[in-house]
């Protein structure tokens, strides 16, 4: 199964991913995983993004497809793939849905604000990350929204798009994006 998970940063996209990734087997692919490995490794793709990273901006869509859909592709032909935080922008989305391997299914998660704030606080405090701020959380939360919604809109045409509730429990948010997949792809 071809999976994309989407939701604003903080709405539980990654706990959310490692659980489902492992349920449906399937790879996890996050794009701030990958960005964060690429800015550690000091890669050329590293070096070009980390500012715009920690400005909490949105790395160019050139590169996150560079980055992101050969490896969905070589997912894709082995057990399927789940796509954390990817597609962010409309060019990334058509991108992806041109290619061979468009996701089966699209869950967007939904957090009110203050929540959103309080995780990604908690997680700046336990991970040591320091692009974590109120103020860049504040700005991720505005660009998400500008940028993101018209994303859902277009899988939502498509007929691809579930929103799901993300402000509970793990378990109980995780148990609900299973429900909202086919039967035979929730056991694996």
């Amino acid at each position: 199964m071809n999976l994309v998970l989407m939701g604003p940063p903080g709405s539980g996209k990654g706990t959310q991913a490692v659980q489902l990734a492992a349920a449906l087997g399937c790879a996890h692919l996050s794009t701030g995983a990958l960005l964060r490995a690429e800015i550690t490794a000091g890669t050329p793709l590293g070096d070009a993004v980390a500012s715009v990273v920690s400005a909490g901006e949105l790395i160019p869509d050139e590169l996150v497809n560079e980055l992101v859909l050969p490896r969905a592709r070589a997912a894709a032909a082995a057990a399927g793939y789940l796509l954390d935080g990817y597609p962010r922008s409309l060019p990334q989305a058509r991108a992806l849905l041109d290619t061979d391997i468009p996701p089966d299914r699209v869950i967007a998660l939904d957090a009110p604000a203050p929540v959103l704030m309080e995780r990604m606080l908690h997680r700046a405090r336990v991970e040591g990350r320091t692009d974590d701020t109120p103020e860049v959380i504040e700005h991720r939360l505005r660009v998400f929204a500008e940028s993101t919604q018209p994303v859902l809109d277009l899988f939502a045409e498509r007929g691809l798009l579930c929103t799901v509730p993300a402000a509970g429990a793990p378990d109980t948010v995780a148990s609900s994006i299973l429900d909202q997949l086919p039967r035979k792809d929730r056991l694996r």
